[in-house]
């Protein structure tokens, strides 16, 4: 038998929960402990030490499931979230996870607490429990997750409408205005589980009867080409490790070496052959607004212009490159850097997929400056900020080295001297550069705001 420290997390929580069961209260802490010694943190270590200090009731029902609350599971309820686990359990070809059941008051919606591989908590009212193609859905979350949101709602779902043995829905996927899917895959949701910021939904309850499912569905869509391409059986093989390298704006690349899967293919059929015809906001040319856009930081103008510009970006290299310029401008939210994550990952992967493609030097040597803002305003903790910064600083100095009368640098560099203690070049210089584009129509008003700014006075 494996003693605590040998367990792994599964085992250990599982372990915890026999313990408190038997109200083994010393082996329980133990337990909770090295819960926390490992990491667990959140939720997940609120219910270690709630469970280990007896401060919440569990009971024992079967060998995985556990009752937590004053009410234990009827057989009925038994009977039902064995049968949805034991169905996981056989689709994945792995072992039926261990769960936690909490029955709560009416009108609760069936929702897990995830984090664990091979162990969930799952809390439902009493008729929610009921949906055995629900229970799937939360199970498949409690069994396996790549901890990418996008692609565990996918396999979750997919796994529901197979249960439910209704599939008819990965045929009729449809445009509408979204992130691409490389971004969506790379994108962290865990501030935005419902992925609200794509797409409202009726309200913020985690049941998905009340949700707009396009998210899911297009998920599912894309779950379903890895199973033909690969098979489920390698999915699960390698769903476990992938969190890891989804990042960096890798996530299109990564999906086509593991999976063989092309990301960029797909979404040309949504934005290309699916799309309805996207007419531009006004007759201004679309590089021209995203020269003006990045200039000026223009977010509500870079909003305004961003699904015509998503669908250009599948159509031709210079859409793609003003598409770029859109997301940088809406990620690069120093209010509310939270607001801008999913463009910043949407920006990331669109400069990735940039390298693929016919882009001027130039263009790509702007955006790789740029990505070091872009992982700024991302950064977790001082540390990460202070070096993004310092980097940011680099690149942008090098790039007006290499290209020092190009006036989207300059207007770029000179934003980023702002921020910086060290001058790129003397003031005085810096004054007549800015005054040198002035007459420009696209950057005038951009060389106002800075020429008025304490930094270049």
């Amino acid at each position: 038998m494996n003693t605590i420290i040998e367990k792994k997390p599964d085992e250990l929580f599982k372990s915890l929960c026999v313990l408190a069961a038997q109200k083994s209260w010393g082996e329980a802490r133990d337990a909770a402990e090295q819960l926390a010694n490992r990491g667990a943190q959140g939720a997940w270590l609120d219910l270690a030490f709630d469970l280990a200090d007896g401060l919440k009731s569990l009971y024992q029902v079967t060998d995985d499931l556990f009752s937590l609350g004053e009410r234990s599971l009827s057989d009925t309820e038994i009977k039902t979230i064995e049968y949805a686990r034991k169905w996981v359990g056989t689709q994945l070809n792995i072992s039926a996870p261990t769960l936690i059941i909490e029955i709560c008051t009416e009108g609760t919606p069936l929702h897990a607490i995830t984090g664990i591989n091979g162990f969930g908590f799952i809390a439902a009212s009493e008729n929610a429990l009921q949906d055995k193609s629900l229970l799937v859905h939360e199970i498949t979350h409690c069994s396996l997750m790549s901890r990418s949101l996008f692609l565990d709602e996918g396999l979750a779902t997919l796994l529901q409408h197979r249960f439910n043995e209704n599939e008819e829905f990965l045929q009729k996927q449809k445009y509408w205005d979204r992130p691409s899917l490389a971004a969506l895959v790379e994108t962290d949701w865990s501030n935005d589980p419902y992925f609200s910021k794509i797409i409202p939904t009726k309200s913020d309850s985690s049941d998905l009867s009340d949700q707009d499912l396009r998210v899911h569905e297009l998920a599912a869509h894309l779950i379903a080409k890895i199973i033909k391409e690969k098979s489920l059986s390698f999915l699960v093989n390698n769903w476990s490790s992938l969190k890891s390298q989804l990042r960096e704006g890798r996530s299109a690349v990564v999906m086509k070496e593991i999976f063989s899967v092309d990301l960029w293919k797909i979404d040309t059929e949504f934005f290309v052959t699916k799309a309805a015809i996207i007419n531009p906001p006004s007759d201004r040319s679309l590089t021209d607004v995203s020269v003006q856009v990045l200039a000026e930081e223009d977010k509500e103008t870079a909003a305004i212009w961003l699904p015509f510009a998503r669908v250009q970006a599948y159509r031709n290299d210079q859409g793609l490159v003003a598409l770029i310029k859109l997301l940088i401008v809406l990620g690069n939210n120093r209010e509310d850097p939270n607001a801008g994550s999913v463009y910043r990952s949407e920006a990331l992967v669109a400069i990735d997929w940039s390298k693929s493609r016919n882009i001027d030097q130039m263009s790509i040597a702007i955006f790789n400056a740029y990505i070091y803002v872009l992982k700024l305003r991302s950064a977790g903790h001082a540390i990460a900020m202070r070096t993004n910064g310092i980097e940011a600083h680099k690149a942008f100095r090098e790039l007006l080295s290499n290209y020092p009368e190009n006036p989207s640098v300059i207007i770029a560099s000179a934003r980023t001297q702002i921020r910086s203690i060290h001058d790129f070049m003397p003031i005085s210089d810096w004054r007549e550069k800015l005054k040198n584009l002035h007459s420009d129509p696209l950057f005038s008003r951009a060389v106002e705001e800075l020429l008025a700014h304490s930094r270049f006075l």
